[in-house]
């Protein structure tokens, strides 16, 4: 069985905790005649998610962190056709329920790096998620924000924070029912 402490110091070297916005079109019929006459309503939803991302020689370790966690899955990329790259492997946990175990685990473990910060902000998305609050406008938004502070800002999310608040600023009868089998809100556009 792995040690805790070696799980830790594969998460602040090769961990990551993110939050995922996507977008994509809702095709689930609706109740009421008038949430059936949006046509082709793109949806947002919030998907947290959390991996370990190693070379595939050490996938031995994520196998044992798998096993100590007893969630998520493990996947393989094939990068031999790209000149001077091995393959990866990726430890990934992304179900609700899996992450409140992940979340549990870390809360009360010391961090000696920037990815605490990270699993802080992440931590706060999670609870949010936990009180269904991220199913409201404001809800929505804060988890929004927390997400931009995450994992040093690499990527051009920012941009897309307009669009998603005009999105959220639409009027009420756009905000679709929450589907019952996925724990994100669904927002129409």
């Amino acid at each position: 069985m792995i040690s805790d402490e070696r799980i830790m110091g594969f998460v602040e070297g090769e961990g990551c905790f993110s939050i995922g916005i996507q977008r994509y079109l809702d095709k689930k019929p609706r109740k009421t005649e008038k949430r059936n006459k949006i046509k082709n309503p793109r949806i947002l939803g919030v998907r947290p998610n959390f991996r370990i991302t190693i070379s595939e020689k050490d996938r031995r370790i994520l196998d044992m962190i798998k096993e100590r966690f007893n969630v998520g899955q493990i996947y393989v990329q094939d990068r031999s056709k790209i000149k001077n790259n091995q393959n990866v492997a990726y430890y990934y946990v992304q179900t609700l329920s899996d992450i409140i175990k992940i979340d549990e685990f870390f809360k009360d473990k010391d961090f000696h790096t920037a990815k605490g910060n990270d699993y802080q902000l992440w931590h706060k998305c999670i609870e949010i998620i936990k009180s269904r609050r991220h199913l409201t406008r404001e809800g929505f938004l804060e988890i929004c924000k927390l997400r931009d502070q995450m994992n040093g800002n690499r990527n051009a999310r920012k941009q897309n924070i307009d669009k998603i608040i005009a999105i959220l600023n639409q009027p009420d009868d756009h905000i679709l029912a929450h589907n019952k089998t996925q724990n994100y809100p669904l927002i129409s556009t």
